[in-house]
């Protein structure tokens, strides 16, 4: 037997998308424990490994498909709504959440915890199974990483949160919340076991990033150390990425970037064929106009503040954003993604898939972790390496405090409408009440930075308590 990592591309050539839900479904409210029974062969175990991932890309608009990208987006200085007709949108953007707002639960907290409870089961069951111990030291590999990943995104929307490793509903529904050092200390012990045992290439996929890889976990731990401000282990994962030349390269063309064949992609989240009737990327799907991207009216446009950024001739002003003229006004809208609502169908291949990780953002990672460690001139050469791809001249940079200004707005236009990267770096440099409060005036407050707790987890865990200002 081809020892594959079959995502659900492959895997739905093999069992059907029922059965595969079938094995991987957990009703908490049950205090199910999973059993070896479960994985009593490599096929089971790799289709709830399939499963997990699957979910990700699936169930709508949630933290790992476009709901980083569009909330956190509107939460920071990138995106705002066309109409404000929706009143739990207007919340993200006026930062004025509270916590009965459902997308608070449906597209953050409960999606995100429910890959983590999946990924903690499939990590039992493997403990239990009877398959070899290669196979079940590489799909549990893949469910560090998924755990890693999801708990990465929810501690930078909520702050502390229940930190969860067991499939024990009864226990899990106890636990308080673990601060957000402790979460990081768990996310880089699973993204360190994970490198051990996740392959070195693509091979499994077909060539297709969709399958975490060694490099996969290394992108996000370069990530985390940098969050941590662990500058020399954030610059040595970094390092290993981008010397990686036979995998990993800036792709020359921006329009290339975000596509399958990417070599710029370190992971990707492949979207869900079944989505009918539209079957693009949710982050194409939400940012380009239909049924027209000319003339339609967006649902979200780029802010001044961040077309403000912009340098005169910087490509990505003219590759990334797109522009249509809606009852004589012109409006521009992310556009990293080309295929909308209007241009895929479920009988032609994807050639773009949402991309988590790349490569990129391991230049500008190296380049701020130099610049921390005062090595001035490599952080200059990264910094350069992602200004050149994007047509602009070299920087000429003296001292600490301009390298870090230019590396802080290089972020910022390199990877606007992305996955919620301006949000997170507005937090972690400290500077969000800064360049937030007078953009959103009366409505913004320094406990603005974390989302509020769903009032319903409150109501439900004896021991959660919510975040200041809420």
């Amino acid at each position: 037997m081809k020892k594959l990592y079959i995502y659900i591309a492959i895997l739905c050539s093999i069992i059907s998308l029922t059965s595969c839900k079938k094995l991987i479904e957990i009703k908490p409210s049950t205090g199910f424990v999973i059993t070896d029974q479960v994985f009593k062969n490599t096929d089971d175990a790799t289709a709830a490994v399939a499963g997990m991932f699957y979910k990700m890309g699936s169930t709508g608009v949630n933290y790992a498909n476009a709901g980083s990208t569009v909330f956190c987006g509107l939460s920071a200085d990138e995106l705002m709504l066309f109409t404000s007709s929706q009143e739990s949108y207007v919340q993200f953007q006026t930062n004025s959440l509270n916590a009965s707002n459902g997308l608070v639960l449906s597209s953050f907290w409960s999606p995100a915890f429910s890959v983590i409870y999946e990924a903690n089961a499939v990590i039992a069951g493997l403990e239990r199974s009877l398959i070899s111990d290669s196979t079940k030291n590489r799909l549990k590999a893949n469910a560090l990483f998924a755990r890693a990943f999801t708990n990465f995104y929810l501690t930078n929307y909520f702050g502390a949160i229940p930190l969860v490793t067991t499939i024990n509903y009864r226990e899990s529904s106890l636990l308080g919340r673990t601060s957000t050092e402790n979460i990081y200390t768990q996310i880089v012990k699973d993204l360190v076991e994970a490198q051990n045992y996740l392959p070195d290439n693509y091979n499994n996929a077909g060539g297709l990033r969709i399958e975490p890889t060694k490099w996969v976990a290394k992108a996000l731990l370069a990530r985390v150390y940098l969050y941590q401000k662990d500058w020399a282990n954030a610059e040595a994962e970094a390092t290993d990425l981008i010397n990686n030349t036979s995998l990993f390269s800036l792709m020359a063309n921006l329009n290339d970037v975000f596509l399958t064949t990417s070599k710029e992609a370190i992971w990707q989240i492949q979207p869900n064929k079944k989505q009918s009737p539209f079957f693009a990327n949710q982050e194409a799907i939400n940012f380009i106009p239909f049924p027209s991207q000319a003339t339609s009216a967006p649902n979200f446009v780029i802010t001044p503040e961040l077309l403000a950024q912009f340098e005169t001739g910087d490509l990505r002003l003219r590759d990334w954003t797109g522009q249509t003229s809606y009852q004589s006004q012109s409006y521009l809208y992310p556009y990293k993604y080309k295929l909308g609502k209007a241009a895929q169908s479920a009988s032609t291949p994807f050639t773009e898939c949402n991309t988590a990780l790349r490569l990129a953002e391991q230049w500008l990672i190296r380049a701020e972790a130099r610049a921390e460690k005062n090595n001035l001139n490599g952080a200059l050469e990264d910094l350069n390496r992602i200004r050149a791809r994007a047509g602009l001249d070299n920087k000429r940079i003296e001292t600490k405090e301009e390298m870090l200004a230019a590396i802080y707005r290089e972020k910022q236009i390199e990877f606007f409408a992305e996955w919620g990267h301006r949000w997170f770096d507005l937090k972690r440099w400290g500077i969000a009440s800064q360049i937030l409060g007078p953009i959103k005036a009366s409505t913004w407050q320094e406990t603005d930075q974390v989302y509020p707790l769903p009032s319903s987890e409150l109501q439900t865990g004896p021991n959660l308590d919510q975040n200041a200002g809420y």
